[in-house]
């Protein structure tokens, strides 16, 4: 029996362990060798949502123009398959000032509130008169016939192929280079277009553009890309015959008004000349007279030498006029151009989404339109349109048309028209502007299928989200579900404290209770020795010796059982333990009759035989009763209270210690409050950029992601505030804001799903978890532990029966909860660390039938739906939503 209080300890140190329970990336375009002081374009393109995009660090480039931005959103519907993309790029013009090695840092930008890098990489820089014959992108020799192929002569197989040279030599009107504009004089935004061309009288075999005109305040487009065989012709200038070479045609469209200089175009040719061929001498006398006989020109033999010449074309100057006042609804056409509409769907569902496009075809600045402003119908779901160009690229400039297509998800029931566009442009023919109008669509919405929810019925808790946080504590990532070296510190210390009190205690009992026990044995053997010696005086006739015997053994019993002095024994000092003792009062009075009785009878003289004989029975039967009374020693009484008092100082160092552990972590938060006033002031893309710096310095808690999913609120990006939402909610499920806020950005979603309801004692165990969080339970756990420890370890040193009984029905549900705590601490971790739920961030997400492009197209999800993810192949993720559907997706979503 005195081993079963380990039992419970065991029970108590393991039980603890229970609690302990498509990338975004940047790829760079550039090209891998430079020359000094020639302009050229780094272009780093990003796969997602991108913000925040920062130029790369520089060595041996100086930065001359950008960063300038580009946007492409793809979504298609076709045929009932649907597919989306994003993409984001950036391009930088550089420029080179030094020959050597370039490097170029990382750049950096915001993808789905995380920070990504590019590769830093390095581009050799070659001096400028450093020139080779080698081919590029804008050389003739590009696989088809070379221009200006002179007729070779017969060399002799001795002599080795010429090689290129510099050379200065050629006259200036025998090679040369011009650039010539169709228009000086023209409207902004009006097309024009510019030709460079060389003019030669010699063969020729290469060219090589080396520095492009920077064209300051154009756009330009090249109409000579993608060409394999450069243009060429004949043509007088100034009396003299050349051959002509368009090296490079381009359309130019002025984005500012007054005098726009246009400067020169850089090139390189490779020349072909005849010059003297050096003839090998004999070292004899023959050498001089073929000499004297050769150095006539007319006899000279003559070879073929190729050289480099650098040309430089022209530069041209242009007037362009301002536009006149714009009337509403202009978006920037110049040109000739007409516009079309059309909806894939007429009727449609509820939730379902169709596809309206607006199509701007004709002649002009294509590349540059911007989409109309459509009044689309209240209740309609609108996202970004995507922007599809078939444009061809002509001598005479850009013509084709440019297409803008949204998805629209209709919310509500009903009958709506989507209004007729009109389209505002400037024809500078006829320089004035010119409205197209198309004709409205109109389109039947029918009630949603069962199951969906129509936004307008959907009953808010506010008509806008709650305000952000002023205040939090900035944790460590991690910080609320890792189970540090403090949790195990305060949970293990109160079971090892209450192990050695038990141990120490029982020690000193059982002490105790040898040295009662030897006295009592000691005491029992005298008492039976005097009442036999009272027996042998009784049989005897010697009364005197009979009532000394019996005294004796009475009075010494009572002394040696309460440990009293034989000088200090009275009836006074015997009532008075007996009382302290707590012995039953009958026992108590038949002790202090048997004295008195033995008392009076041993000084009252007389005495019959029979009241001897009494007497004898009466205090061996006292005797016996005294033995039996349990005394607990001083000793051993201030040893239990000594070894209580310190279990309870030592709880409370303990519960100080809890505090203290979760007072000691200070985080700043100086960045947090600079958010905070961003936001405050309507700055969101600031204040997410603010609190975004926070998470990448490797910090968290409920108060920024619940502000970051406010902030993605006001910038209308449901999907990232949901996430953030979730993620708020994770770490503080009890937040009624944050639930709250949560809802709200939930009933703004495209997708309407009925959820499976869960049996009846899962949601009641979700909303216990929901109490707190895991750092919550890990703290009920400890507290829970502390208390049970102090109650075991009063149990196991107390002696009173009525103390240990109440003790032992408190520390059995003690012990349950103990248990119920570590699984809930257990449990709530790892839904904290939970994997397996995401978000759906971009507008839309095509599910598959498998984890192939190619597949069957299942079903479309949009922003905002909540995933669980069953599995993962690769970039693919099988996921399951509320209702029970499943199916594989390819990227367009993020983890919780």
């Amino acid at each position: 029996m005195k081993k079963l209080y380990i039992i419970p300890l065991i029970i108590l140190f393991f039980l603890p362990f229970l609690a302990g329970a498509q990338n975004a990336t940047i790829n760079v375009r550039t090209r891998e060798t430079a020359a000094v002081g020639q302009p050229f374009q780094i272009t780093f393109e990003i796969n997602g949502e991108a913000r925040n995009f920062k130029v790369p660090t520089l060595k041996g480039l100086k930065l001359v123009a950008g960063p300038n931005s580009s946007r492409s959103v793809y979504s298609e519907i076709f045929n009932g398959r649907q597919s989306y993309s994003i993409s984001y790029s950036f391009t930088i013009i550089v420029e080179a000032e030094n020959a050597g090695t370039a490097n170029v840092g990382p750049a950096s930008c915001v993808v789905n509130g995380k920070t990504i890098n590019s590769k830093p990489f390095s581009i050799k820089i070659v001096k400028s008169d450093n020139k080779t014959a080698q081919g590029s992108s804008s050389q003739w020799n590009r696989g088809g016939r070379q221009p200006f192929q002179p007729q070779r002569q017969a060399q002799p197989q001795r002599q080795a192929q010429p090689q290129p040279q510099t050379s200065n030599n050629i006259d200036h009107n025998t090679l040369f280079a011009r650039a010539s504009i169709n228009k000086t004089n023209l409207y902004k935004g009006e097309e024009a277009i510019i030709v460079y061309k060389i003019y030669t009288q010699i063969p020729l075999t290469q060219f090589q553009i080396e520095k492009l005109p920077r064209n300051k305040g154009f756009w330009s487009e090249d109409l000579s890309e993608g060409r394999t065989q450069v243009r060429q012709y004949s043509e007088t200038v100034n009396g003299r015959q050349y051959q002509v070479a368009e090296i490079r045609r381009g359309a130019l469209y002025p984005q500012e008004s007054g005098t726009l200089k246009i400067e020169p175009l850089k090139t390189d040719v490779v020349a072909i000349i005849l010059t003297q061929m050096q003839r090998q001498r004999t070292g004899t006398m023959l050498d001089f007279f073929i000499d004297n006989f050769f150095d006539d020109p007319f006899f000279a033999p003559m070879q073929q030498q190729a050289v480099v010449k650098s040309l430089t074309s022209n530069a041209l100057s242009v007037n362009v006029k301002p536009l006149p006042e714009s009337p509403a609804g202009f978006a920037g056409g110049v040109g000739h151009f007409d516009i079309s509409v059309k909806s894939d769907l007429t009727e449609l569902r509820a939730g379902e989404a169709l596809t309206y496009s607006v199509t701007i075809s004709g002649r002009g600045n294509l590349s540059l339109l911007e989409p109309p402003q459509i009044n689309f119908p209240k209740g309609f779901e609108v996202y970004e349109p995507r922007i599809i160009d078939n444009i061809t690229k002509t001598d005479n400039g850009l013509t084709g048309s440019r297409t803008f297509e949204w998805i629209i998800t209709p919310q509500t029931q009903g009958k709506f028209q989507i209004p007729s566009v009109d389209y505002v442009y400037f024809d500078p023919a006829s320089e004035s502007y010119v409205t197209k109008h198309s004709d409205p669509i109109n389109v039947n919405v029918l009630k949603g299928a069962p199951g969906s929810v129509a936004q307008g019925d959907v009953r808010l808790l506010n008509s806008d989200i709650n305000h952000i946080r002023k205040t939090t504590r900035l944790h460590p990532i991690g910080y609320n579900v890792n189970t540090g070296a403090w949790f195990w510190v305060l949970l293990l210390l109160p079971i090892i404290a209450m192990s050695v009190i038990i141990t120490l205690a029982r020690r000193q009992q059982r002490i105790a209770g040898d040295e009662s026990s030897m006295r009592l044995q000691r005491a029992t053997k005298l008492a039976k020795k005097r009442l036999r010696n009272a027996e042998k005086a009784l049989n005897n006739g010697n009364d005197e010796l009979f009532y000394e015997e019996i005294y004796k053994a009475l009075w010494g019993g009572i002394a040696d059982k309460f440990n009293i002095q034989q000088s200090l024994l009275s009836s006074e000092t015997i009532k008075s333990h007996l009382e302290q003792k707590n012995v039953d009062s009958q026992l108590k009075e038949r002790i202090l009759q048997t004295l008195t009785d033995v008392d009076f009878a041993r000084f009252a003289p007389g005495d019959n035989g029979s009241k001897k004989q009494n007497i004898y029975h009466e205090a061996m039967q006292t005797i016996i009763q005294i033995g039996s009374i349990k005394i607990q020693s001083p000793k051993s009484k201030r040893q239990n209270q000594k070894n209580i008092t310190t279990l309870l100082i030592a709880a409370l160092l303990i519960g100080g210690n809890i505090n203290a552990a979760q007072n000691t972590k200070e985080s700043p938060e100086a960045l947090f409050l600079q958010a905070n006033e961003a936001y405050d002031t309507g700055n969101y893309e600031q204040a997410l950029s603010l609190y975004n710096t926070v998470i990448e310095a490797g910090y968290e808690s409920p108060e920024l992601y619940y502000n970051i999913g406010n902030t993605y609120y006001r910038l209308e990006e449901i999907g990232h505030s949901i996430l953030y939402y979730e993620r708020a909610l994770r770490l503080k499920p009890s937040s009624k804001e944050i639930k709250e806020n949560l809802l709200l950005a939930r009933s703004k979603t495209a997708d309407k799903i009925e959820e499976i309801s869960p049996f009846f004692l899962t949601s009641w165990f979700k909303s216990i978890l929901s109490i707190t969080s895991p750092r919550g339970w890990r703290t009920i756990l400890i507290i829970i532990t502390i208390i049970t420890c102090i109650t075991m370890a009063i149990f196991f040193i107390s002696s009173d029966f009525k103390i240990r009984k109440t003790l032992f029905i408190v520390t059995v549900p003690l012990l349950l909860l103990i248990f119920f705590s570590a699984l809930n601490a257990a449990i709530s971790t790892k839904n904290v660390t939970n994997n397996n739920e995401a978000i759906i961030t971009a507008p839309l997400v095509v599910v598959k039938g498998s984890p192939d492009q190619k597949s069957v197209d299942k079903f479309v999800l949009h922003e905002g739906t909540k995933l669980t993810i069953t599995d993962r192949q690769d970039q693919w993720w099988q996921i399951k939503i509320s209702d029970g559907k499943s199916g594989w997706i390819d990227g367009g979503a993020e983890e919780i």
